[in-house]
């Protein structure tokens, strides 16, 4: 069986699903996604459009985003409206700097009125909110962050605001409730991180914490400096006609280009703007009649479905008349049937038209981010698809379980249903009995997999919530909570233990009482004292063990708490400190051993005299190896005699083996399975390692009847070799057990014996069950569990597998750790006759 041993470790590393997922920690791609990120070609510093104004303007562009989303919805913004804005805002800029003689603006510096295209605007501010960015509670007159957000958007029920962080302004609106987009003038990538190479960007954000991470990521990535202050002022708007009275007011009037733009191409920028301009603003009248012709459509479609469904009535009213009822049963079950036809067509119309709308629009979308993404981004959204796509397949894959469990719950109640007319009461109460026994087998693998399911999602939550708590809370405050939750660990172990303990326990005692019951049925009286007699001397023997385990766990215990304070004092104590100590703990040691006993006595001598022997030993060792270093002359049976001597002395002590001396056998051992399995035995076939081979020329020479043992095959260096177990055996004049001569030879595999996993499953006599793992250190294989080894009978097998006339027929087969199971462990195609031929080989 060691050509088949390629496929039992895949299979068994296969059934252990013990793997768990650390999800890490939340980052920016988590909180936005770039594919609904708008940008403008430009950004606010681009010297060449705005000339002098250039990377001043913030305050006044998001406040004229704020009044521009009043004259077209926020949610239909594209380029091109993000380009105007830069521009609006850049002559708002110019007319309030030039009113109030300032390069920068501050949020007491924006105007009361503002008149846009013929729109006049009434502008009301609230008061100002100011704290620190990384604020993790209010402290009066400062808010945080999250409190500003939440107090200007739901309590004082404002729809957009200024928000201020260190130097830089930008605008938050709020177009549906828990959603938000964020208008930001500089130069930003289509994460909102700043970037050198970046644009102005409208993004969007969902929910206040996001929202408040998202600025702290963004400020964090230009600002180490974690007192970053803040300003937030909601902006109301109220739409107004032009009035005279304005005069007196902070207002500002507003043309689409009343600072002409400057550069090589103005004039061409100017004319393509003015455009642009002009078919953004006739859109309005455009829409309302698109409006009007919608209502007329739906208003015709309602009318033609209305005398439609009057003339199908008419027409079914005429039919009922005048045919009979099996002619009705029969027009109702095609009318059925088409209409079923029709609206199947109708939903795969529906949905190819779906499909390639949605296409279309993915195509676009990736063409338009591919043009402006940087080579990271390009590879975080292919992760971010990859992972949609994946979770899509998983929905998929439990959509079409979800249909195969409903058909296969039909057709078992259809079943249940012919065989409830057949069978006889005798035969109804078995069935009931063995259905009631798999309904309950099921409920427990059920049960195991929602506590499975539901402890992944505590671990989950779990995960997020220390990730928050992280996150605003100082060292101090980590350290006392991570005391209380090892507190809280340790005392539910302890319930758990305790319950697991109780249950145990209780059930012990019930099988302990219906065994004694039994046997006292059926015992004589002398085999009862004798029985009674075992149970008391084994009830002592395990009271014994059990005091002896509570013993060496206090007394561990103690060794630890005495470490520690030994510890704890050390790093404290001064040198007087530690003289006076050691000089307290020599008279304490010496009046222990005054009011010792003889036993006593001769105990600790005895100990001390194993030490001193440890000790002498030691010594030696190391002189040898200082001598050996000096002469280059081995003395290795010296050193094993001393070694094993030492390791006598450390079993009796219960001493801790040197450290050096385990490294030196763990380097021998590694170098000695470096080269692997590669020296082949000449008598016995069979593969070694180095250390267990001699070559056999050695023992040609000294005895020439052995070179009939021999099979004169040669491995490693063109040289043959014998194992040690063989190279015994030969030297005594014996035959070795293993040899080929002896018998021992193995078979040579056919060709067609060229089987996958699953076909050597179906002719195996044993199917074994067992979880390996990798060793964390070493990389080696390990058994955990129980091993499992279910009988298996080849020959039933083999016979229920169908006969096809062509050779090259393959059916499918799956691999059940139980019936009952749904999942199977493995399923692959197999190849009946080479099923068949193997089977014929191995038991012929």
């Amino acid at each position: 069986m060691i050509y088949n041993n390629h496929f039992y470790v895949p299979l068994l590393l296969r059934l252990s699903n013990d793997v768990e997922e650390n999800p890490g920690p939340r980052t920016i791609s988590d909180i936005i996604d770039p594919m609904f990120t708008v940008h403008a070609d430009n950004n606010q510093g681009n010297n060449s459009l705005f000339g002098l104004n250039a990377g001043k303007q913030c305050v006044a562009m998001s406040l004229c985003a704020i009044v521009y989303k009043e004259i077209k919805s926020v949610n239909i913004w594209d380029r091109s409206i993000l380009n105007q804005i830069l521009f609006l805002g850049n002559n708002l800029y110019g007319v309030i700097s030039r009113s109030i003689n300032k390069n920068y603006l501050l949020l007491t510096d924006v105007p009361e009125f503002v008149e846009m295209d013929n729109h006049t605007f009434h502008l009301q501010y609230s008061d100002s909110f100011s704290g620190g960015l990384f604020m993790n509670a209010n402290n009066h007159p400062y808010v945080t962050l999250e409190h500003a957000i939440n107090e200007t958007f739901l309590t004082l029920n404002y729809r957009s605001c200024l928000l201020t962080i260190g130097m830089n302004t930008v605008a938050i609106i709020m177009p549906f409730p828990g959603v938000f987009k964020v208008f930001d003038s500089h130069s930003r990538d289509l994460y909102g991180m700043p970037s050198i190479f970046g644009h102005c960007v409208l993004i969007s954000v969902e929910g206040v914490e996001n929202l408040a991470n998202f600025f702290r990521d963004t400020s964090s990535a230009t600002n180490q400096n974690y007192t970053i202050p803040f300003e937030l002022k909601g902006v109301k708007l109220i739409y107004e006609t032009p009035r005279s009275d304005h005069e007196n007011t902070h207002s500002v009037v507003i043309n689409n280009y009343s600072q002409e733009p400057t550069g090589p191409c103005a004039s061409s920028e100017r004319v393509n703007e003015k455009e642009k301009v002009n078919q953004n603003f006739n859109l309005d009248r455009y829409e309302k009649r698109d409006i009007k012709l919608q209502k007329d459509r739906e208003q015709k479609r309602e009318e033609r479905q209305a005398k439609k469904r009057k003339n199908t009535s008419a027409r079914r009213q005429l039919i009922a008349n005048v045919e009979s009822p099996q002619d009705k049963q029969v027009r109702l079950e095609k009318e059925r049937e088409l209409k079923k036809a029709s609206e199947q067509i109708q939903c795969s119309e529906k949905r190819e038209e779906r499909l390639a709308k949605k296409r279309k629009n993915t195509s676009a979308r990736r063409q338009l981010i591919a043009n402006v993404e940087s080579p990271q981004d390009k590879q975080v959204r292919l992760e971010k698809e990859r992972e949609l796509k994946k979770a899509s397949e998983q929905i998929q894959c439990s959509e079409k379980r979800e249909e195969r469990l409903a058909k296969k719950r039909k057709n078992t109640s259809a079943r249940r249903q012919l065989i409830a007319n057949v069978e006889s009461p005798q035969d109804k109460q078995v069935r009931l009995e063995k259905e009631r026994q798999l309904k309950k087998a099921s409920e427990q693998i059920q049960c195991s997999e929602k506590r499975e399911e539901r402890l992944v999602k505590k671990r989950k939550n779990t995960s997020a919530r220390r990730q928050l708590i992280a996150n605003v809370e100082s060292p101090q405050d980590k350290q006392v909570r991570l005391e209380k939750e090892r507190e809280l660990k340790k005392a539910s172990e302890q319930i758990q233990c305790s319950e697991k303990r109780e249950e145990r326990l209780v059930k012990k005692r019930k099988n302990t009482s219906a065994r004694r019951q039994l046997i006292a049925n059926v015992e004589s009286p002398q085999d009862k004292q004798v029985r009674l007699e075992k149970e008391r001397q084994l009830k002592k023997a395990s009271e014994q063990i059990q005091r002896s385990e509570k013993r060496e766990e206090r007394l561990e215990k103690i060794r630890k708490n005495t470490s520690a304070r030994r510890q704890l004092i050390r790093n404290v104590e001064s040198p007087q400190d530690k003289q006076v100590r050691l000089q307290k703990g020599r008279e304490r040691k010496k009046a222990s051993e005054k009011n010792q006993s003889t036993e006593e006595r001769e105990e600790r001598l005895e100990i001390a005299r194993k030490r001193n022997h440890l000790k002498r030993l030691k010594l030696q060792k190391n002189t040898l190896d200082e001598k050996q270093a000096r002469l280059g002359k081995p003395t290795e049976r010296i050193k094993t005699i001393s070694q094993s001597s030492e390791s006598n002395t450390n079993s009796t002590l219960g001493l801790r083996i040197d450290t050096n001396s385990i490294l030196e056998l763990v380097r021998n051992f590694h170098s000695s399975v470096s080269t692997g399995p590669l020296y082949v035995c000449s008598c016995c076939d069979q593969l070694w390692y180095k250390h267990s081979v001699s070559p056999a020329d050695r023992l040609r020479l000294t005895n020439r009847d052995i070179c009939r043992y021999l099979q004169n095959k040669k491995s490693v260096d063109n040289i043959e070799w014998l194992c040690h177990t063989c190279n015994n055996h030969l030297k005594r004049g014996k035959v070795p057990p293993c040899a080929i001569v002896n018998g021992m030879k193995f078979p040579q595999k056919p060709d067609f014996f060229d089987l996958n996993e699953l076909e050597c499953r179906l002719i195996a006599p044993r199917l074994a069950f067992q979880k390996i793992f990798q060793a964390p250190r070493g990389g080696q294989l390990k058994i955990t569990g129980n091993v499992v080894n279910v009988p298996a009978d080849v020959n039933s097998t083999v016979n229920m597998l169908p006969r096809l006339s062509d050779d090259t027929g393959t059916i499918k087969v799956q691999l059940k750790r139980r019936l009952q199971y749904k999942s199977s462990a493995l399923s692959l195609n197999i190849r009946p006759h080479k099923v068949m031929q193997a089977a014929a080989w191995l038991i012929g």
